[in-house]
């Protein structure tokens, strides 16, 4: 049997960049833990 060839998804990243101060977010929070904090 022949390898069938994968189908590429383009898979979201899990974390993004914060809008505020540019550090690590997941996407589900909208700021990071800094900003959150200040907020």
């Amino acid at each position: 049997m022949a390898l069938r060839p994968r189908k590429k998804s383009k898979r979201q990243a899990k974390y993004i960049r914060c809008k505020r101060c540019g550090g690590q977010v997941r996407r589900a929070m909208g700021r990071c833990k800094k900003c959150n904090q200040s907020h």
